[in-house]
This record gives structure tokens, C-alpha cells and sequence, in this order.
């Protein structure tokens, strides 16, 4: 469920700035790097769903035994 309170959003906006300006001259650095992290997050999610993919075309007909053993709520649909 997603949540659009914006005082949430204002209190995200809010630490934000507080952790920029604490680092002053690095702040640059920092959102760089927070960048490099959002990234390497999106890339191994695209390589676990790759991974997983492969896996799964591996197993053929055992495929929802192989689902249900990683994750018990697995949908049968995937």
C-alpha cells in the first residue's frame, strides 16, 4: 500500500538536507555515490531476476517445486 502523506515526503526532504549540508564540501561526493549505490541495487535486481529466470528454465516440470522451496508464497503463476 503506498503512502502519499506528503509531512512523510517533507520529512524525506527534510533529513535530506540536513545529511547534504552536514557533509558541506562533500556533498557532491555524497550524491554521487548515493547514485553509485541506487544503481548497483537496480543492477543486481536485474541480475537476480536473470538468475532466477535461468534457474527456473533449468528445473522445467519441477518448476513450482522449485519456487515453493525458495519462497513458501510463491505464486504458482511465475
Amino acid at each position: 500500500m503506498k503512502d502519499n502523506n506528503p509531512a512523510d515526503n517533507l520529512a524525506w526532504r527534510v533529513i535530506w538536507r540536513q545529511l547534504i549540508s552536514s557533509v558541506g564540501s562533500q556533498a557532491r561526493m555524497l550524491r554521487r555515490s548515493m547514485l553509485a549505490l541506487l544503481l548497483a541495487a537496480f543492477m543486481q535486481g536485474i541480475a537476480f531476476a536473470c538468475l532466477i529466470r535461468s534457474l527456473m528454465r533449468c528445473y522445467g516440470e519441477t518448476r513450482r517445486n522449485f519456487l515453493t522451496g525458495l519462497w513458501p508464497s510463491a505464486s504458482p503463476q511465475l
